[in-house]
């Protein structure tokens, strides 16, 4: 696919070989994708960068782990927008380093670490927002560990309308409340938050 520059927000994310403008109050993001997922293009990328864009209107959250980063697309928002300290993780070597690649390019190394890894091993790390757009699988093992629901937000996508049903059902029990759901073609990207998650 082509790649342009696109905004969601205040942020103006485009390749680096493209030379985009921006307006006064604007962020300018690069974002190489290499050959990994997270161009911004498709439809959970882009549900989950304006759900994260909403929550950063309501308020700062200031540690964001973002599982499944791909090219770190998420995590580099999260820090413009104001998180202080962001992990981002993935199981996939040429993601983490196309990631690594990004945010060094977009001057963020103090801000934003990357690890390579399943996100189950890392789901205990402290955070007040979790972003997951990964394989349903993952989700459901991660929606089974108690520090999933330690965090205040989450943001979980990556999930066909046919199987959200089935992951809202195993929230019902849980100290959460999903308080939006955006849906884009056949994909949901589901927005939780739980009162009593750390700030």
């Amino acid at each position: 696919e082509e790649l342009r520059p696109f905004q969601v927000g205040n942020l103006v994310i485009s390749p680096p070989w493209e030379d985009a403008t921006i307006e006064e109050g604007e962020i300018l993001v690069h974002l190489d994708p290499n050959v990994v997922f997270g161009t911004g293009y498709h439809p959970t990328t882009r549900t989950c960068l304006k759900a994260l864009w909403e929550i950063y209107q309501k308020e700062r959250v200031r540690k964001v782990l973002d599982l499944g980063t791909g090219s770190g697309i998420l995590a580099l928002a999260a820090a413009k927008w104001g998180a202080e300290r962001v992990l981002a993780v993935d199981c996939n070597e040429l993601a983490a380093e196309t990631t690594w690649r990004n945010v060094l390019s977009n001057g963020e190394s103090d801000r934003i670490g990357v690890k390579l890894g399943r996100a189950e091993d890392f789901i205990e790390e402290e955070a007040n927002l979790i972003c997951a757009n990964i394989h349903l699988q993952v989700i459901e093992t991660l929606l089974k560990r108690r520090a999933f629901f330690e965090k205040r937000w989450f943001i979980l996508s990556g999930i066909f309308e046919k199987d959200a049903k089935e992951i809202e059902k195993g929230l019902i029990r849980k100290p959460v409340e999903i308080v939006q759901r955006l849906q884009e073609k056949n994909w949901l990207t589901l927005v939780g938050f739980n009162q009593s998650g750390k700030l």
